[in-house]
């Protein structure tokens, strides 16, 4: 994919960097989850404080955008701990579930029964 086939989100007040865009970059491995930026950042609204950052993540095309408040190592010790566990779920084969209906495993009691009563 071409630089050329990349556009540019419009601009977000108060942000400061590179531009960001709609496709993350080409070296990207289009299988797995990588960090692509991890950037200081103004607080999100609602939020206080003045060591937040912002991270982006990318799996192929797809981009996840993320606001983490701490030191800047703890803040990027963090988010790989979240790209490492994002690629441990892809790739975990986990059991499936038989959801079809069947028999019972125990007989249901019939209403009016005894238990211990003999039918005859």
């Amino acid at each position: 994919m071409s630089n050329d086939a990349l556009r540019e989100r419009p601009a977000v007040p108060g942000r400061t960097g590179a531009p960001l865009t709609e496709q993350p970059p080409d070296e990207v491995a289009h299988d797995g989850y990588r960090i692509v930026a991890i950037q200081r950042a103004d607080a999100p609204s609602g939020s206080a404080g003045r060591d937040w950052h912002k991270y982006l993540i990318s799996q192929g095309i797809n981009m996840i955008t993320g606001y983490r408040r701490g030191e800047p190592a703890v803040v990027t010790a963090d988010v790989e701990k979240i790209v490492a566990a994002l690629n441990e779920r892809r790739h975990v084969k986990r059991g499936r579930v038989d959801l079809r209906p069947g028999r019972r495993a125990t007989p249901v009691a019939t209403p009016g029964a005894t238990p211990g009563e003999d039918e005859s």
